[in-house]
C-alpha cells in the first residue's frame, strides 16, 4: 500500500513469491508473468526483480530455466528457503541461517 509519505520515492526492487503468485497451479510460469518481467527489465532497468520463496535456489532455477526471464536466477539476488538463504546482486551469498543441530534433535524426539 502506498502511503502519503512514500509518494515520489522511486521503486528499486520488486520481490515476488513463486508458488501461487508467479507460477501457475501447474508450477509453470504463465507467459503473461514472464512478459511482465521482460517489460520491467526493458522499461525500468533500474528496478531489480527477485524471487522470495520457500524453495531452494537450485529448484527455483530448474523451474524457471528456459522460460524467457531476462536474467539467470542462479546469478542474481533472491531470497530462498523462507529467508534461510539470501543472495545479493551478482548472486553472492549474503545470509545463511541454519537450524541448530540441538534443536533438530529435540524436535525429532517430540
Amino acid at each position: 500500500m502506498l502511503r502519503k509519505q512514500d509518494a515520489g520515492r522511486a521503486v528499486t526492487l520488486i520481490a515476488c513469491d513463486m508458488d501461487g503468485t508467479f507460477l501457475s497451479p501447474t508450477h509453470a510460469p504463465p507467459p503473461g508473468n514472464v512478459a511482465a518481467v521482460q517489460r520491467l527489465a526493458k522499461e525500468a532497468p533500474s528496478v531489480e526483480f527477485i524471487f522470495a520463496t520457500g524453495r531452494n535456489r537450485r529448484r527455483a532455477a530448474d523451474i524457471l530455466k528456459g522460460c524467457g526471464l531476462p536474467f539467470d536466477v542462479e546469478k542474481t539476488a533472491g531470497v530462498y528457503l523462507n529467508g534461510a538463504l539470501v543472495y545479493g546482486s551478482g548472486g553472492m551469498l549474503l545470509v545463511q541461517r541454519a537450524v541448530e543441530p540441538e534443536l533438530v534433535v529435540s524436535l525429532m524426539q517430540l
